[in-house]
Order: C-alpha cells, then sequence, then structure tokens
C-alpha cells in the first residue's frame, strides 16, 4: 500500500525501488489483477444500469474472461516493451524488475470502475487508461534510464498491442451488439 501511495503523490523513484525488490512481485502483479477486475466491474456496472437482461453473460464475459484475458494482455505490453529496448535499441534491462515497475503502474486502470456512471462511461474509462499509459512510460523511463525516446518507442509498442488484443476481444463473443470479452472501455465493440 505504501508503493500505491506514493505513486499517488508522483514520486516516480517508487519505480525503481520496487523493480529492484523481488519481494514485490506478487504485489504488482496484484495490482494489475485487481486494476483489471476492477475495469470489469465498471463495464459490468455500466450493462447493469442500462439494461436488465444478460446480466450473468456479461459478468462472465468482462468481469471475469475480460479481467483475466486483460492480465495477459498486459504481460505482452511488458514483453514487447522489453523485447523492443532490448534487441531493438540494446538497452540492458531486467525484465522480472520492468514488469514489477509497469505492474505498479497500472494501478490508474483501477479507477476504470467509475465508468458505471453511464453518462460519463467513455471519459471515464478513457481517462484511466491515459494515466496507466503515462504512469508507464514514467516506469519504463525511470527503470531502463534508456532515455524518453527510446522508452517512449518501446512502451507505445507494447500499449499498441494490448490495445489491439483488447480491442479484438472487444468483437468476440459480442452481448447484444453492444460489447465482447474485454473489461473497460475495451468492453464496448465499435462496429
Amino acid at each position: 500500500m505504501g508503493w500505491l501511495l506514493r505513486l499517488a503523490r508522483l514520486d516516480l523513484e517508487v519505480f525503481v525501488e520496487v523493480s529492484a525488490n523481488p519481494g514485490a512481485t506478487i504485489p504488482s502483479l496484484a495490482t494489475v489483477v485487481v486494476a483489471s477486475f476492477l475495469a470489469g466491474l465498471g463495464s459490468w456496472l455500466w450493462w447493469v444500469f442500462q439494461f436488465d437482461e444478460r446480466l450473468r453473460d456479461v459478468f462472465l464475459r468482462t468481469l471475469v474472461l475480460g479481467g483475466l484475458l486483460q492480465v495477459l494482455a498486459w504481460l505482452l505490453w511488458v514483453y514487447l516493451t522489453y523485447q523492443v529496448l532490448t534487441l531493438g535499441y540494446g538497452v540492458a534491462a531486467e525484465f522480472y524488475g520492468l514488469a514489477r515497475a509497469m505492474g505498479l503502474a497500472f494501478a490508474p486502470m483501477a479507477f476504470t470502475v467509475l465508468m458505471a456512471v453511464a453518462p460519463l462511461a467513455v471519459p471515464m474509462a478513457t481517462i484511466p487508461l491515459a494515466l496507466t499509459l503515462l504512469m508507464s512510460q514514467a516506469a519504463v523511463e525511470q527503470v531502463t534510464r534508456a532515455g524518453t525516446p527510446r522508452s517512449l518507442v518501446a512502451n507505445v509498442a507494447g500499449f499498441a498491442a494490448f490495445a489491439l488484443m483488447l480491442g479484438v476481444l472487444a468483437n468476440v463473443a459480442e452481448v447484444g451488439g453492444i460489447g465482447g470479452v474485454a473489461p473497460g472501455l475495451f468492453f464496448f465493440a465499435l462496429d
């Protein structure tokens, strides 16, 4: 909890500390899991407040499956960021340290639960996503010391894969033509 409070105060050195601490692996991964399920809870509550049907189906697709799949999409984000940095730029980085820092940086995604407020659903899902991307950028920069241009290219490449994966999942097994197997903003299918 102390790391999250430091992150809320924008103490970016927390990323370096978490990265170097193997004991932070479980809490960092737990942050990703909890934030992902809260994103799924937000999209499920949005559905509950809008529709009276298929509540169980939407619960399973956006909260349970969507939450789990978002964790996998996050792992892809971290992996691609690492690969671009190490293979593309030759930056010396430790995968697990980067994953711990990026796991902590995923905390703002938890605020996606606020998308349950229907008139503000899109901004309340977009703002946490943007904050998560910004915090991940700070984490990559702090941990790798690769510099802004390199860390930005690596992080955006990873994020693009994350977003594309969840975007595809939004169209898989759509519920009522609105959304599929993805949480938060990615629940909505825009076709």
